[in-house]
């Protein structure tokens, strides 16, 4: 115990640092109104500056991994910090949208750089209690969204909070330098121990084979379509609150406190129900009460239907869904994980770009158009659910094989 406590300091940056990512996420749609005026543009504008964050993902996760590896995760969760400070300070001097949208990717980058850093510094430092550990990374996400709006009610004006954010991402840059680390690990697979246990397995019972397309690209269209469910809720539902709902731009915020909320709460309980029900099937659930709250909203617009329906995409979307997708994929390819899951990484990455990018071509300068990003949001949503059943149906499928081989084996 007192080993593993010499690390708690640098799970705390870790935490602090996704607390900080998670306001990043969300401090441009908070604030599109003044945005907007200062970038001279519209709510179309700020849709594509947004996407480029998933431009910068796409690019970096494919080699933040291995630089991660290369020169260690102490540099890497600092190039983090520096990259959401370089965001930060760049929408406050930004004067157009181009400067804007460069200022944006900075925050991509540092999103990459988190993931491939400071992941693997909880699961080095804390081998055994990783699974309780990780799960806080969303937490720490969570509270920080809950507590935003509050915090714009207290500064209308973004500079005073930016200056503060900055300031944060300065200090934690140098907690990071001065903290302790575990002994950096880099998983290698021995192929000949992995044929062997196949071998062993083949002769215990037999092998569920999985397709890489009809099992693996459905869940990857999974991984896209769950993160589009909560990304663009989360960044069009302030937005909503003033064009459709009229409501003042602090009570329009708060909205995102609602979902913030139930998110935390999601990842806490969906860790326990998913001991007991199977993940696909949780899965295809979640996605579907997501989406019909959602067609609820649209159709039939008021306050009370949006605070409930962020509560619903908070726990049913955002709780957990993604991860869960990622344990069935690298359950389904054990010895392909690395691969499926950079696969599956794409994909979420994907879907910060698309959203964003198609609501900027949806989204006019009528206020009432940015109901367009939540019927956008409906229909790739409708089909995450076709891909989960078609995962769930084969998944059963699947499961009788076994059983039906040594039915034939045994005559």
């Amino acid at each position: 115990m007192m080993e593993r406590s010499k690390y708690f300091p640098v799970a705390g940056a870790v935490y602090l640092n996704y607390a900080m990512l998670g306001i990043a996420t969300v401090i441009i749609s908070q604030y599109s109104n003044y945005f907007e005026k200062a970038w001279s543009t519209n709510l179309a504008g700020i849709s594509q500056v947004i996407s480029m964050v998933g431009i910068a993902r796409i690019i970096v996760i494919l080699f933040a991994g291995p630089a991660s590896d290369r020169f260690g995760r102490k540099a890497i969760a600092i190039t983090s910090c520096i990259s959401t400070l370089i965001f930060f300070v760049g929408l406050i001097i930004s004067p157009n949208i181009i400067v804007a949208d460069i200022t944006a990717l900075f925050f991509g980058i540092s999103q990459s750089v988190a993931d491939t850093s400071c992941y693997p510094i909880l699961t080095e430092a804390f081998q055994e209690k990783a699974p309780s550990m990780m799960p806080l990374v969303k937490a720490a996400m969570s509270l920080a969204q809950i507590v935003l709006p509050f915090l714009i009610a207290a500064f209308p004006t973004a500079v005073p909070l930016l200056i503060i954010f900055a300031v944060i991402m300065v200090l934690n840059a140098v907690f990071f330098a001065l903290c302790k680390y575990a002994p950096q690990t880099i998983e290698k697979i021995d192929k000949k121990v992995e044929t062997k246990t196949a071998a062993n397995k083949d002769n215990a019972e037999p092998i569920v084979k999985r397709s890489i397309w009809l099992d693996g690209g459905p869940l990857v269209f999974i991984g896209f379509s769950s993160c589009i469910t909560f990304y663009l809720f989360m960044q069009y539902i302030p937005a909503f609150g003033t064009n459709i709902l009229h409501l003042s731009s602090s009570a329009a915020g708060t909205l995102l406190s609602w979902y913030a909320t139930a998110s935390l709460i999601s990842v806490f309980v969906s860790s326990l129900i998913v001991t007991k029900v199977k993940p696909i099937t949780i899965v295809l659930l979640y996605t579907v009460i997501s989406v019909i709250f959602l067609f609820i909203l649209v159709l039939f617009p008021s306050v009370m239907l949006a605070k409930i329906t962020g509560l619903i995409i908070g726990f049913f979307a955002a709780g957990g869904v993604w991860q869960l997708g990622l344990s069935i994929l690298t359950t389904y390819f054990p010895n392909a994980k690395g691969r499926v899951t950079s696969y599956y990484s794409c994909g979420a990455a994907l879907s910060y770009w698309i959203g964003p990018a198609l609501c900027a071509i949806l989204i006019t300068n009528k206020p009432g158009s940015v109901v367009n990003a939540f019927w956008l949001d409906i229909i790739i949503t409708l089909m995450g659910i076709a891909a989960a059943a078609l995962v769930f149906a084969r998944d059963k499928m699947k499961n009788k094989e076994p059983a039906e081989k040594l039915m034939n084996m045994s005559h």
